[in-house]
């Protein structure tokens, strides 16, 4: 059984609807392009158990962001 939740009027967001967010792909054959950022290369390195500096992070950034840029 489903229940519902009365909230008042000040608990209430509206947020315009933009298709985009519900879609891969901003249009028909356009990829979106993601940049990668420290934090995620970051937490993958402690994931996997790997000693990093931040030197080595700025470098994995920079070459990633170039090869997924070319694809």
């Amino acid at each position: 059984m489903r229940y519902a939740e009365v909230v008042g009027i000040s608990d209430v967001v509206i947020n315009p609807f933009e298709i985009a967010d519900f879609t891969e792909r901003a249009g028909r054959g356009v990829l979106v392009v993601k940049q990668v950022k420290k934090k995620q290369i970051k937490a993958i390195a402690k994931r996997l158990g790997l000693a990093y500096d931040e030197k080595q992070l700025l470098f994995a950034k920079q070459i990633l962001n170039e090869y997924i840029s070319e694809q």
